[in-house]
């Protein structure tokens, strides 16, 4: 079960609420390959297929994987900078990145439904939820993202006074937000509908606001904060991750 998100204040998460390739041999392409010289040193976890899952298990609070396959002009573009950014967060203390060859090990691609390169996903609990955007390869985009990651994806309220005193200014921003706000309340006698609305959260990410007020009945109540209490919306059913992504998409769109 996923650790528990820290309290957060609202107001604090409101402020976050976002050549042409050259004829190159494979053998010069392989020795360019992730350094200019041979025994360059890396920074970033090389991960092997006998390795990926261990690596996933040994940081469940999350970590940057990079795949990439020999002979791609992009993921040689972006290997110096996804390492320099491993570098520099893990000066910081920071989670771990890592790399894995596709090629080499294709079971892992083939099991992520992996089909471009280069992909950069975000892992947490051993699940990818969130892929790095094409647009965010520097490296301090790269750090920009895994510290925005680090964020808690569900926000606690430890209890319900708490939650109703906050209640107002979160309707009030929600023209400034542009998302929905998903709110899980309760659901202490319901650890799987509770651990499905933080693994939704975890994957929706910058998509909807996710908060999550301990105190209240045995079952998890699951509702989108509207602007005004009469634009409410209740979720109705059993709380699983795909039914509940599905009903807050579906008011995106």
């Amino acid at each position: 079960k996923p650790a528990k998100a820290p309290v957060d204040d609202p107001r604090r998460l409101l402020k976050f609420a976002v050549l042409p390739v050259l004829a190159l041999s494979m053998v010069a392409l392989l020795g360019a390959w992730r350094s200019s010289s041979a025994g360059a040193k890396v920074h970033h976890k090389v991960l092997s297929g006998q390795s990926f899952d261990p690596f996933l298990a040994a940081n469940p609070g999350g970590a940057l994987v990079e795949f990439h396959v020999p002979g791609c002009m992009h993921c040689q573009k972006l290997a110096p900078d996804f390492d320099a950014a491993s570098k520099l967060l893990a000066a910081e203390g920071g989670p771990p990145l890592a790399s894995l060859d596709a090629n080499a090990h294709p079971s892992i691609a083939e099991r992520l439904n992996i089909t471009r390169y280069p992909t950069v996903i975000w892992f947490s609990n051993g699940e990818g939820v969130q892929e790095l955007p094409p647009t965010s390869r520097s490296t301090e985009k790269i750090v920009e993202f895994v510290k925005r990651m680090q964020e808690p994806a569900l926000v606690e309220f430890q209890d319900r006074s708490q939650f109703d005193e906050a209640l107002p200014e979160l309707r009030s921003a929600m023209g400034d937000l542009g998302r929905p706000i998903v709110v899980g309340i309760g659901g202490a006698g319901a650890p799987k509908a509770v651990a499905a609305l933080r693994q939704v959260a975890e994957r929706m990410r910058g998509t909807a606001v996710f908060l999550h007020v301990g105190e209240g009945e045995e079952a998890l109540e699951v509702r989108a904060v509207g602007k005004e209490a009469s634009a409410d919306r209740a979720f109705e059913g059993e709380v699983t991750p795909q039914r509940l992504q599905a009903w807050i998409k579906a008011m995106i769109a």
